[in-house]
């Protein structure tokens, strides 16, 4: 059969141009009723896919996958060339497989052979003639190929069909089949290396590791000639195959044949079969015949085409396809492009039913429709996907060539073609469970579409970042890797001792790990071609990724539980000792069982997390002989010490009695909660609530809870004496016995306060309060401003403040009050314009601190406890946003909850749980991967539509509380976010005050410099902390601080106790390690720093905006104004910033601009007052100074 080109797709092409052009001259008309064809079109659009906009972006997604049309003359060009010079090659007559690979070998090429290598004493020969046919097959014959993920090349797979009288029938034996493919291949890259007009490059490439699949790749050089098609970025591979009437038998090419002749190493060996070697010798017989069945189906399937290009996108974004050589791939998939065809073929064609021991295996009555979409086949795939069992055998109809009782004993997955060929053979459970999982992710994906959240970009587009992947990625090098039980016929029959470690690592990992992982992928690192002096693969694999999907519920579990005591010699006690090793013991528990059994044991909720990561460190020391230490990296320690206290203030502080952390946090607050509700008699009024409105009592603080005891404050340094308070909020029964004006009840709750005060330092021994009202001169008398301080004999600090609805309706009544008519008339000052300003504020600030607050909190606590993995992705973000100088100041700790609430609600419930109460598939199950996420939300997010966080329960809300949150933030408000929720409908509560817009274009940079660098830190080559250190040089002004002055530096992420140590002359002395003006004295939630920076941005606020961390910063940074800084401006009374005479330059302005009246802003003065304000606080201010700030 001569080939022929892409003439006959041309003339296709030319038809449906004019078939086009003929539409477009009947369309002419005006008011023309649509034509059928219109409406059919119209009505496949809403019926056959999901909607008429997901329809056009399946359109551009097809057309921008395949190859411009006009690139491909050239390389049909080339393949016209190619096809002549291989035909006129010469043949070489036979000879022993060494002699003829030395001889070619003197011309620069090796042969590929595959182990076991041909010895001297081999007494068959190889040859090389002509091919009968060369053939294009695959996905470039049948247009079905698509762009690789990171832009890889085309890839045109050409088979070269061997001629028969090569080969004999016995060469299906010790690899004599692969010894002469190889050595043809090497004949093919010898006779074409000599032709020098193609101008092209030669590369041996082996899929999978696998020396048996090496194939010839062919690269054009730019050089401008008829055949340079270099434009299209494609690689052409020569694949030798064997024609249809070969004489090697294949009857011994069934699953239970062994047609490796080698020496048992032991028992095991001498029953074990070669299916592997057995299934890639009977594939390479199957090309052409794919070919023609595959544009078979195509006819049967008329949106085959481009349901198949849908699956191979999916597939391309997931790592299951061949990679670049930058990107990692899902290790198992790769090289075996013909799998998702195969999948479309077995949808439609159906399975067989084969019966075993009375049981029945297929349903080949479920058939998908011919007639289905592209969209609807690819829906009908992922369902497949996403439900079967690939622990149960699937046979295409017509592929029952070998009987279905020997694939019993399989221990692989069974996928059967048409063509009898195992498309899943060697292919690990654990890449086919990860690939049910994304199958079920996408499902739930398209099956919750709505107007807010397009799936579109997030199934075909969003390339999937490993570390927003996977909960847990840990790296293990392979390189010294030796296997505990080796077995050289399974070595042979992978075809690679690298396949062979990985493949059994994937099994053991997924026999440790049971239930705690709902899918693990092991991601190795895309094969590289290599010259054709080079004959075989590198033997050795450097290193592999392993990804966790947790089960949040089993994942941390402390106990692996195995067989009963009573089947002590069984073959499952035997196999769980082989597994755990020394780790594996017999325990009794509480209810009598006596098991087998291993246990972890930890220490804090942070090591539990690690678990996952503590068994794939105990299989591959056990089983490889890797010490975790040295060959496995995890990045879960790095994080944590992110969120951790330095050891040095722990050890300073830990003589008190309280238990640190969030348990310790949460015990203070039940006891003190007992302790109020107890004072009905103290109390002239019943305490109703006693609610927490804090992040130390939710469990998303960036830091866990430390207690600071009051005898052990003053051994501290200065920069360590931060005492961190606990906010709380009482609600009293109602009363006509409170007074009913805003003055006076403010009064009454300084009364309460001091009675509280006096009864608790009686009832809790140790205990201190103080009544405290707020130093702001700004704020009225009508104002909330008092609180209770109050801290314990253990060392937690709280801070208590008195809940009273009355408030909010004086203050509204404020709000309704008109301005008398006279006092317009008269010329008197409106006295009520102040008046309303401040009530609208104080309105606004009882609002968020007394209703939504609690409310807040109440939810955020209970998602803490339906993910796990929340709270700590809360904390790593507040972390992360503080160590880049936004945390506080410019976002508030509740903005950042919902932010994070999103990432984790955003998933409708899933359709593939089998429980209410189960969490969805795809929610992250690790702060690590949690934090990422969010990271990706913030550097996508279009903040200008804002987003819906369904936080509360509608059903929960009463009438009075839907009434009082609909209170607004006000107008003024600068923040540009917008977060809603059922109980914040406006959404702004929490951003109101920020971030303004200039933040939130600083917020989406940092997102995307931080996603940016994923792909070096999943390489190792930088620290998860260098996410953490924030760049300083876009800022105008950097003022340093002292570190002896920051009462927070103990919580900075760079903590060096050498900055702040000063030695003393008699250690039993305390430690001032600061401030001489330090007196010692206990101040709850005193920070030096934020009371600084606040007093900068009320001063400065229209000339300056500051930044910095609020966690121990060292630095604050600052930028001028640019509407202020860059011009001068004319004089004018109350310009509310520092100016001074413009000294005009001789040219500098226009001739109608000078004038005396111009003024500048007074730079130097402003700084002279910052360094006066910061006097003791402040160590130096740097001016950098930048030609350019306009980007």
């Amino acid at each position: 059969m001569e080939w022929e080109g892409f003439a006959g797709d041309e003339a296709s092409t030319s038809k449906v141009d004019a078939k086009v052009d003929e539409d477009s001259t009947k369309a002419r008309g005006s008011n023309r009723p649509p034509t059928r064809d219109e409406l059919r079109e119209i009505k496949n659009a809403s019926e056959l896919f999901s909607s008429n906009t997901f329809k056009l972006q399946i359109d551009a997604l097809l057309a921008n996958i395949r190859p411009k049309a006009s690139r491909l003359p050239p390389l049909e060009t080339f393949l016209l060339a190619l096809h002549s010079q291989i035909m006129n090659l010469p043949s070489m007559s036979p000879m022993h497989p060494l002699q003829a690979s030395r001889d070619l070998l003197r011309k620069g090429i090796a042969v590929p052979f595959p182990t076991p290598l041909p010895t001297e004493e081999t007494n068959w020969k190889v040859a090389f003639e002509k091919p009968n046919d060369i053939t294009i097959v695959g996905s470039w014959a049948t247009k079905t190929g698509v762009r690789s993920k990171l832009g890889s090349s085309w890839t045109v797979d050409i088979a070269v069909e061997m001629p028969d009288n090569i080969f004999q029938e016995k060469d299906y034996l010790d690899g004599r089949f692969f010894h002469k493919r190889a050595f043809y291949l090497a004949n093919l890259a010898a006779g074409l290396t000599s032709k020098k007009d193609l101008n092209v490059e030669f590369e041996y490439d082996s899929v999978a590791m696998d020396t048996r699949l090496t194939t010839l790749v062919i690269r054009k050089r730019k050089d401008g000639s008829k055949y340079d098609f270099s434009k299209l970025d494609a690689r052409i591979r020569l694949i030798p195959t064997l024609g249809p009437s070969h004489p090697i038998s294949i009857n011994h090419l069934s699953p239970t044949n062994c047609n490796l002749r080698i020496k048992p190493q032991n028992q095991s060996d001498e029953s074990k079969s070669t299916p592997i070697y057995n299934n890639i010798l009977l594939s390479c017989t199957t090309p052409r015949a794919r070919l023609l069945q595959t544009y078979s189906l195509m006819q049967q399937v008329p949106a085959l085409q481009d349901a198949l290009a849908l699956l191979r996108t999916w597939a391309n974004q997931r790592g299951f396809c061949d990679g670049s050589e930058t990107a990692s791939s899902v290790f198992g998939l790769v090289g075996r492009g013909y799998f998702w065809t195969a999948l479309f073929a077995m949808l439609v064609l159906g399975q067989e039913s084969s019966q075993v021991n009375g049981k029945k295996s297929g349903a080949h009555g479920r058939t998908v429709g011919k007639g289905l979409s592209s969209y609807q086949l690819f829906r009908a795939a992922l369902d497949f996907l996403a439900r079967h069992d690939f622990s149960t055998p699937v046979i295409t109809k017509g592929g029952n060539r070998f009987p279905f009782e020997q694939y019993l004993n399989y221990r692989g997955a069974i996928f059967i073609d048409s063509s009898s060929i195992n498309v899943l053979e060697g292919v690990p459970m654990s890449t086919l469970d990860t690939l049910r999982m994304d199958a079920q992710i996408s499902l739930d994906l398209l099956n919750n579409t709505s107007k807010a959240n397009d799936p579109f970009a997030e199934v075909f587009l969003k390339e999937q970042n490993q570390s927003a992947r996977f909960d847990v990625i840990v790296r293990v090098n392979l390189q010294t890797a030796k296997l505990r039980n080796p077995s050289l016929l399974e070595a042979l029959d992978f075809g690679s001792l690298s396949y062979q470690v990985i493949y059994t690592l994937c099994d053991l990992l997924r026999r440790a790990l049971t239930d705690r992982a709902t899918a693990i992928a092991v991601l190795t690192p895309s094969s590289t071609n290599r010259p054709c002096n080079q004959g075989n693969a590198s033997a050795s694999l450097s290193y592999v990724d392993i990804g966790l999907l947790l089960n949040p519920n089993t994942a941390f579990r402390l106990v692996d539980h195995g067989p009963p005591a009573a089947e002590t010699d069984s073959q499952e006690t035997l196999a769980f000792r082989e597994l755990w090793g020394d780790k594996a013991e017999l325990r009794r528990f509480k209810d009598g069982r006596i098991e087998e059994s291993v246990v972890w044991e930890v220490k804090t909720t942070d090591d539990r997390t690690k678990i996952p990561s503590m068994i794939i460190e105990h299989i591959v020391q056990r089983h490889l002989g890797l010490k975790g230490d040295q060959h496995v990296t995890c990045y879960q320690t790095d994080y944590d010490a992110l969120l951790r206290l330095p050891e040095q203030f722990t050890k300073l502080s830990r003589g008190g009695r309280g238990q640190p952390g969030f348990r310790g946090a949460q015990s203070a607050f039940d006891d003190l909660h007992r302790a109020l509700k107890g004072m009905d008699e103290e109390l002239p009024l019943s305490l109703l609530s006693v609610s927490p409105v804090c992040g130390e009592l939710r469990y998303t603080s960036t830091f866990a809870p430390f207690p600071v005891p009051g005898d052990m404050f003053s051994s501290l340094p200065t920069p360590m004496r931060y005492v961190p308070v606990m906010d709380l909020v009482l609600q009293f029964e109602r009363s006509g016995r409170w007074p009913d004006d805003l003055a006076a009840i403010q009064k009454t709750k300084l009364a309460f306060f001091e009675t509280i005060g006096t009864a608790l330092m009686t009832k809790l021994p140790g205990l201190r309060a103080f009544v405290v009202t707020s130093e702001d001169e700004t704020l009225p008398a009508t104002s909330d401003q008092a609180r209770l301080e109050l801290l314990t004999a253990d060392g937690w600090a709280f801070s208590v403040r008195i809940w009273h609805d009355r408030e909010a309706t004086l203050l509204q009544r404020i709000l309704e009050k008109k301005p008398p008519y006279l006092q317009k008339i008269i010329n008197t000052p409106d006295a009520t314009t102040l008046e309303r300003k401040q009530a609208t504020e104080a309105l606004q600030r009882y609002t968020r601190r007394f209703i939504h607050a609690p409310r807040h909190h109440k939810a955020v606590a209970a998602l803490c406890h339906r993910f796990t993995a929340y709270a700590g992705t809360v904390r790593l973000t507040k972390r992360w946003l503080a160590s880049h100088w936004l945390l506080q100041a410019h976002i508030g700790d509740e903005a950042i909850e919902l932010i994070c609430a999103n990432v984790f609600l955003s998933r409708a419930k899933s359709t593939f749980a089998k429980d209410e109460d189960e969490v969805p598939i795809g929610v992250p199950s690790s702060k690590e991967a949690g934090f990422i996420r969010v990271v990706s939300f913030l550097k996508e997010w279009t903040w200008e539509d804002g987003i819906f966080v369904p936080l509360y329960d509608e059903g929960e809300q009463s009438e009075e509380e839907r009434q009082a949150a609909q209170i607004k933030a006000g107008s003024g408000a600068i923040g540009v976010w917008t977060i809603s929720t059922s109980f914040d409908t406006e959404g702004k509560m929490w951003t109101c005050d920020g971030p303004d817009i200039l933040v939130a274009r600083r917020i989406k940079q940092l997102a995307n410099a931080a996603w940016a660098c994923l792909p070096a830190l999943e390489k190792d080559q930088v620290h998860p902390k260098s996410l953490f250190l924030h760049p300083t040089e876009d800022y105008d002004i950097l003022i340093h601080l002292d570190p002896s002055a920051v009462r927070r530096y103990h919580q900075n992420v760079n903590f060096d106790l050498a900055t702040i140590t000063q030695p003393r002359k008699f250690m039993n002395l305390p430690n001032k390690g600061g401030s001489d003006e330090d007196d010692g004295a206990v101040r709850v939630g005193f920070d030096p720093v934020a009371l600084f920076v606040s007093d900068l941005r009320r001063v400065y606020s229209g000339t300056l905006q500051f930044f910095c961390d609020c966690f121990g910063g060292l630095i604050i940074g600052a930028v001028w104004d640019p509407s202020i800084a860059a011009s001068s401006r004319p004089f004018r009374v109350m310009a509310m910033y520092s100016s001074t005479p413009h000294v005009e330059v001789r040219g500098s302005l226009p001739e109608k601009a000078k004038s005396r009246d111009l003024v500048v802003l007074n730079k130097p003065a402003i700084l002279a007052e910052i360094n006066r304000l910061g006097e003791g606080l402040v160590k130096s201010i740097e001016i950098q100074r930048k030609e350019d700030r306009s980007g």
